[in-house]
């Protein structure tokens, strides 16, 4: 694993989450299959998500955008996939036979 950069000057985040009953929940987790983990709120604000979101909300809060970051953002539905796929090919040269051989979600 890389080491990452201290940002000396990191706040913590200033929410807190608390897991919601699964009473509560159920309604919601039976309408999207693979989120059994429960839901958590987010306080101040009682903001609901995932319960893996409150896991990596902090480390979401750091993150350390670089200047040579590329952002591919689109209406879901919209060709994302694909524009990924364009984007690593333009930013590595077209390299065509490396793109098929790398996974989507390994490239960077």
């Amino acid at each position: 694993m890389a080491s990452q950069e201290v940002n000396e000057d990191a706040q913590s985040l200033p929410i807190k989450f608390d897991l919601i009953p699964e009473s509560l929940t159920s309604p919601i987790i039976d309408l999207f299959p693979g989120q059994d983990e429960g839901m958590v709120r987010g306080e101040p604000g009682g903001f609901v998500f995932t319960r893996e979101y409150g896991r990596r909300a902090d480390e979401i809060y750091q993150f350390q955008p670089r200047e040579d970051d590329v952002w591919v953002c689109t209406f879901s539905k919209s060709g994302t996939t694909w524009t990924q796929e364009l984007v690593w090919l333009i930013a590595n040269g077209c390299d065509t036979e490396t793109a098929k051989k790398t996974p989507l979600h390994l490239y960077t």
